[in-house]
């Protein structure tokens, strides 16, 4: 079995194909906002933090730019046997689960919203 760490780089390695600007382990979310490069919208990262977290309690939590981020973070995730929950705000960061069932997947894709997300605010 892999470790948690290993399967992570895995994950952010097949965001980085994906196109995401994809980075991981930095100094904490203001900082790692601050370095991300002019004109980028798509990212994904994870801070030290998240980091600590997924090592005492086997999950994390990682950022993103845009609602397409949020869903390639999950479905990369689950191809990875990890499960990822995400609730469809934009404000909240994806959670990855390492303790969970293999793969399993909880969140809501944003085609599946029946009414734009505006009208919901």
């Amino acid at each position: 079995m892999e470790s948690k760490s290993k399967v992570l780089n895995k994950i952010f390695k097949d965001l980085r194909k994906r196109g995401l600007w994809a980075k991981r382990g930095l100094c904490c979310q203001t900082c790692t906002l601050d370095i991300i490069p002019n004109g980028v919208e798509h990212y994904a990262f994870y801070h030290t933090q998240d980091f600590t977290a997924l090592k005492r309690y086997g999950e994390m939590r990682i950022a993103f730019g845009e609602y397409e981020d949020a869903d390639a973070i999950c479905e990369i995730a689950t191809n990875h046997g990890v499960t990822a929950f995400w609730d469809g705000n934009v404000n909240h960061r994806v959670l990855l689960n390492f303790n969970d069932a293999p793969g399993t997947i909880d969140y809501i894709p944003v085609e599946s919203f029946a009414v734009p997300l505006t009208s919901m605010l």
